[in-house]
């Protein structure tokens, strides 16, 4: 029976988009305090995406050369994309195959899309995992990127959430692990939610 291999954490990178939304920004449109926030989440400021210039998949690529020049990589050295995100830039064509193009690979690799939020990146890291060990490939880059900012609702009636929404990418690149090395291996855990049924 042949040995799987390990997958390995190569290069890991982030982008924030440049605009800083404080706490004090949102008080007169939530009518709530900066006191309020920060006593239930910590939070002081939250980065915002810039309309016409952040996207899902650039925000992403951003994030990812980032990645790639920790890992001491090149765009087209990535054999797999996969990119995970509840906020793509179009329903079709997906924010993997965006990502290639904002990255000016030409190698045309496979890409997909995890359209899951939170969870997401990890389903993303347990696929790059399964194909690293099994041996398909080499290099996988795995990219969560979400835009949550603009779907936010800005008013009184929206509760808490618009206080700790933000928006940010981090990309991980994944490969396979020397013999004996620290590896990584993704597991999950799903449980039945009790969940009220619509």
């Amino acid at each position: 029976m042949a040995t799987l291999r390990h997958s390995e954490i190569a290069g890991v990178g982030h982008y924030v988009p440049s605009r800083v939304v404080k706490n004090a920004e949102l008080e007169p449109l939530l009518n709530t305090s900066d006191t309020w926030i920060q006593e239930r989440t910590g939070i002081q400021e939250r980065r915002w995406f810039e309309e016409g210039t952040d996207t899902t998949a650039n925000m992403g690529a951003r994030a990812a050369r980032r990645a790639l020049d920790a890992a001491g990589l090149q765009p087209d050295d990535v054999q797999l994309i996969v990119f995970a995100t509840l906020s793509p830039d179009y329903f079709f064509p997906g924010s993997g195959v965006l990502l290639q193009r904002e990255l000016g690979m030409t190698n045309n690799c496979p890409a997909l899309d995890v359209r899951n939020q939170c969870s997401g990146f990890i389903y993303g890291l347990s696929v790059a995992d399964q194909f690293i060990r099994t041996g398909m490939y080499d290099t996988v880059l795995v990219v969560g990127s979400e835009i949550h900012s603009s779907g936010l609702d800005k008013t009184p009636n929206a509760a808490a959430w618009p206080s700790f929404s933000a928006t940010a990418p981090g990309p991980w690149c994944c490969g396979p692990a020397p013999a004996k090395a620290t590896a990584f291996s993704v597991r999950t855990c799903i449980r039945r939610a009790n969940l009220p049924r619509s």
